[in-house]
């Protein structure tokens, strides 16, 4: 009996081993798959997460990123004393975190505590190496102060999160805070995919920083050129004023003393009357250009009569002083800030300057109109034109630096500057600014 049942037991025996064998290869086979599929979703999350322009959207995009892996993120930023860290941002169901907040009275935003020496969290600070945590449980207990322990722990225990990832998130050598990884089938072999998600993270978080930074420096540069503009403008309307007010009112009174000794010379006086009158037509014509030099330096019908009358006399006075035909067409307008008033009226003085140079034109109409919150005043002529596209991309700005101060004027005031022109076709020109809450108010 027991020679023949031993060859048959050991068989089965053996068929069981196989089994077994087989198995645990096949289960290899798919953690050895599934970790593959894990590094190359985080290596896509990575790229994701490089798009993103500011450390709150990189934060968003992790979360999105790993929230559609079937994971739980949280992120962790140091705080100012470099001890403790703020929960920054998780991908916990806000309906779950309601109803934790309301059992324990604690809040999970802005969660700030001070991680305990001997702690996971407070390892992975110290070191530069990821950890993995098989019961994401303990990390309650080794890790959070005693105060937030409840609240943690009904998150641990609602979400059912059983395992973690934590790696430190470096921006330039500096340890900005922690990234936590959490779900039910993460294991010390996803730690390497982790890490390097998190030193894509670091770097994201990085450029985001130096973004900041370019962003806040061109910030301060449209500052500081608003108040050169506006100390400009006040100097300018100083020297108008004191032109139109002393030099032109003194000149006033010169000319009609001298018009009352004309009148008053006796009739055998006609060389001495003559030059007289010489003198009392240079007075009225030193008048007229102190009155279109303080006109330009500041006109002083904007504060009196408002943007359309002031436009429309301008097109009026510079088709006299140089023989183009100026078609204005305008609109009244809502009162508007004085920054948009002499921005426009400066825009207008750019674009018939370089028609009257450059275009050889005959013809030009000039709009002022107002639609969908969009403030806009353009200036075509039917002049020699150019190729916008060739010259933008050779020389960086078709119309020299006068226009180029205007974009920069208009874009402080959140507007923008349109150039459309073709060779023998004319030039467009549109200035458009928003009505409507732009920066600077723009309305009054």
């Amino acid at each position: 009996m027991d020679s023949v049942d031993g060859p048959e037991l050991r068989s089965r025996r053996g068929g069981g081993e196989r089994r077994r064998m087989e198995e645990e290869l096949l289960h290899s086979r798919d953690e050895l798959l599934r970790r593959h599929d894990l590094l190359l979703a985080l290596s896509q999350a990575g790229q994701a997460v490089q798009r993103a322009h500011t450390p709150e959207d990189v934060y968003r995009t992790i979360g999105d990123e790993l929230a559609g892996l079937g994971y739980h993120a949280m992120i962790f930023v140091s705080a100012g004393d470099r001890e403790h860290v703020i929960l920054a941002h998780t991908t916990f169901d806000p309906v779950q975190l309601r109803k934790v907040q309301g059992l324990t009275n604690l809040s999970v935003e802005a969660l700030c505590f001070l991680p305990t020496p001997d702690g996971v969290l407070r390892q992975v600070i110290a070191g530069e190496d990821c950890a993995f945590c098989e019961r994401t449980a303990d990390i309650v207990a080794d890790d959070v102060p005693e105060l937030g322990r409840p609240l943690v722990e009904r998150l641990v225990s609602m979400l059912g999160i059983e395992k973690s990832i934590y790696a430190p998130l470096r921006v330039g050598g500096v340890l900005h805070g922690l990234l936590g990884v959490a779900g039910r089938d993460l294991s010390d072999a996803d730690v390497p995919a982790v890490t390097a998600f998190a030193n894509q993270v670091g770097i994201a978080l990085e450029n985001a920083r130096l973004l900041q930074q370019v962003r806040a420096g061109h910030e301060r540069l449209r500052r500081l050129a608003q108040q050169i503009v506006s100390t400009q403008e006040e100097e300018r309307q100083r020297l108008s004023r004191a032109l139109h007010d002393e030099a032109g009112q003194a000149l006033t009174t010169l000319k009609i003393s001298m018009e009352l000794i004309q009148a008053g010379l006796p009739p055998e006086l006609d060389a001495l009357r003559q030059r007289v009158g010489d003198a009392v037509a240079l007075a009225a014509k030193t008048m007229e250009r102190l009155r279109l030099l303080a006109q330009d330096l500041r006109p002083p019908a904007l504060d009196a009569v408002g943007l359309n009358p002031t436009l429309e006399g301008f097109c009026r006075d510079f088709a006299q002083r140089t023989q183009l035909s100026i078609d204005y067409r305008g609109r009244d307008m809502p009162a508007l800030a004085e920054p948009v008033n002499i921005c426009l009226y400066r825009f207008l003085q750019e674009a018939l300057t370089n028609v009257a140079k450059h275009a050889c034109a005959d013809q030009v109409r000039v709009e002022l109109c107002q639609d969908a919150g969009t403030l806009c005043l353009s200036v075509a002529d039917d002049g020699l034109g150019f190729d916008a596209q060739a010259r933008l991309s050779h020389s960086g700005w078709p119309m020299g630096i006068g226009l180029l101060g205007m974009r920069e004027r208009l874009e402080s005031l959140g507007g923008r500057l349109e150039i459309e022109s073709q060779p023998g076709e004319g030039t467009l020109l549109v200035a458009c600014l928003p009505t409507g809450g732009a920066p600077g108010e723009m309305l009054r």
